[in-house]
């Protein structure tokens, strides 16, 4: 029963993006791991902690001689890829944020109800 509980809290924690035409499946940061920031948001963490999953991406998005076939998401690769698409880092940093303003708004008014 607890395996399938923590399960479901942490698919509830999880979001769909769209980022200049790519979709990255992100996970909201609880409040502890806010706190852990110290007020600073430090964007390689975001990006290396909260990114879990991509779709739609092809090896031609990777590499130049690729194909069209589908690449399922992989840490490692992903960790690789983003450090040359600095184009990225904002908008996916700010849809990481934003997950979680949003949720603490839901919180608080919930609270308030």
């Amino acid at each position: 029963m607890s395996n399938l509980l923590l399960a479901q809290i942490r698919k509830e924690r999880e979001r769909r993006v769209e980022v200049k035409g790519r979709i990255f499946v992100v996970r909201r940061p609880t409040d502890l791991e806010i706190s852990e920031f110290n007020g600073r948001l430090d964007q390689r963490k975001l990006l290396e902690r909260f990114i879990l999953g991509w779709e739609g991406f092809v090896e031609t998005d990777f590499i130049q001689n690729g194909t069209d076939e589908s690449v399922p998401f992989d840490l490692e690769l992903y960790h690789e890829w983003i450090e040359d698409h600095p184009e990225l880092w904002q908008p996916l940093t700010a849809a990481i944020v934003a997950e979680y303003h949003e949720h603490k708004a839901r919180s608080e008014e919930a609270v308030k109800n």
